[in-house]
């Protein structure tokens, strides 16, 4: 009766198996999961090391076949099944809230793929090293995409706390301000719509991807208090996470808005919105931001999930803005348009062009000073998790533009990853004109 301690190569087919089905999953990680982050960073080795490592069991484990040492075979499909097994282990204790939308079966499916190291069950020590080495891999893959601690700045001045009296005030020719959409609408020959207020889409309860959070703690509503004025600003108050105000008032030559938002603890999301921009206008439009002096930006149509490139600016850590193109729909590698400096204390304006003349322009007074510099998670090649993002909401060049500025979120790049507001009180002072044409 043979020794069943043989190296026998049959008995390693399944584990050869399991390594090699690893292959195809390794090449989407690395087609659809970011790159272009550097070696000091963890999502490098959970985007880009790891796959590749991945790719490499598998010819390691042939190797282990035709050669009979099938404690190669061994040790690799243990860390295969181990990693997923460690992932799962960590996730439920890390995201608690996140693992409620986990399969129940997903579990046993796990451990049901151990099954394929019984016929390799002699080679104990190179299982023992696999298992270890996958569980460990797998912990640390999900400590790596676990959101960063939060990086934004809040300016932390005191919510105002007067209550509006009722009533409207004048704001000025063309413009209305309405409560209800927490928005300042004014208009001439062009259209410009400023939705001031700070406000999270698809957010995490515990830092994980938003796409496991349950559809009722995705998205807070706010809730209007009262409305009414302040001596000659407009004021509306508002509940989300904590109180919010926002206030509107026409002064000699612009519009002044001021929005304040109290976090009372961090808030994890996807998507934040610190302004939303709307504008309209018959001819062609583009737009200059102040950091990049005169040169004109086209804002063009773009397509999600991929296709036509989206624009966008951003504030690095260096102290520079710069306006990038995507490769295709919002993802890198990116390529760089314009930059120029924009200190923490400095104002940012942009400027809507219509027909090459300014007509409209919004300044932010403290985007700089509160927007996150760290790197997104999702973007990869250093962009980080601030953006003022450009649309076109349609083909046509007189389509509208629409222009999202945020603090800190994962819109650009690849993944459903969460980033943190750090709590505090956030203030959003903005100043809004509108350009007469030239006679």
């Amino acid at each position: 009766m043979p020794d069943p301690s043989t190296p026998s190569r049959w008995r390693a087919l399944p584990g050869l198996a399991v390594v090699v089905g690893t292959a195809p999953v390794a090449v989407l990680m690395l087609q659809k999961l970011p790159q272009g982050f550097a070696l000091s960073h963890e999502r490098f080795w959970v985007t880009t090391a790891l796959p590749v490592a991945f790719l490499g069991l598998g010819p390691l484990a042939i190797v282990g076949i035709a050669r009979a040492r099938l404690t190669l075979v061994a040790a690799s499909a243990a860390i295969v099944i181990a990693l997923p097994i460690g992932v799962w282990l960590t996730f439920e204790v890390l995201h608690p809230q996140s693992s409620e939308a986990l399969p129940g079966w997903l579990p046993v499916a796990l451990l049901v793929t151990a099954v394929v190291l019984l016929p390799l069950r002699f080679e104990r020590r190179a299982i023992a090293g696999g298992v270890t080495t996958g569980l460990a891999l797998g912990a640390a893959t999900t400590f790596a995409v676990r959101a960063p601690e939060p990086s934004t700045r809040p300016l932390d001045e005191a919510v105002p706390q007067a209550a509006p009296e009722p009533g409207e005030v004048a704001l000025g020719p063309g413009a209305s301000f309405s409560p209800t959409l927490g928005a300042l609408l004014v208009s001439s020959d062009v259209a410009l719509r400023v939705e001031p207020l700070l406000t999270f889409e698809s957010r995490s309860p515990d830092r994980s991807w938003t796409v496991f959070a349950a559809d009722d703690v995705r998205f807070l509503p706010r809730r209007m208090v009262d409305a009414g004025h302040v001596g000659a600003a407009a004021l509306a108050r508002y509940r989300t996470d904590g109180p919010e105000s926002l206030f509107a008032e026409h002064r000699v030559d612009h519009w002044r808005i001021d929005a304040f938002a109290e976090l009372p603890e961090p808030v994890f999301a996807h998507l934040d919105t610190f302004t939303d921009l709307r504008f309209e206008a018959n001819g062609s439009m583009a737009i200059t931001l102040s950091p990049c002096g005169d040169e004109v930006i086209e804002v063009h149509h773009s397509d999600y999930p991929e296709g036509r490139p989206v624009r966008f600016g951003a504030l690095y850590a260096d102290g520079r803005f710069r306006v990038l193109e995507a490769a295709t729909g919002e993802k890198g590698p990116f390529e760089e348009l314009c930059d120029g400096p924009l200190a923490a204390d400095d104002a940012l304006t942009l400027t809507f062009l219509v027909d090459g003349e300014p007509r409209a322009s919004v300044t932010w007074l403290d985007f700089a000073a509160q927007a996150s510099t760290e790197p997104s998670p999702t973007g990869g090649w250093g962009v980080p998790q601030n953006a003022l993002s450009l649309f076109r909401e349609g083909e046509h060049e007189s389509a509208p533009v629409f222009v999202r500025a945020t603090l800190a979120a994962t819109g650009v790049g690849r993944g459903w990853d969460s980033v943190g507001h750090s709590a505090g009180v956030y203030r959003n002072r903005m100043e809004v004109r509108l350009l007469p044409a030239t006679p």
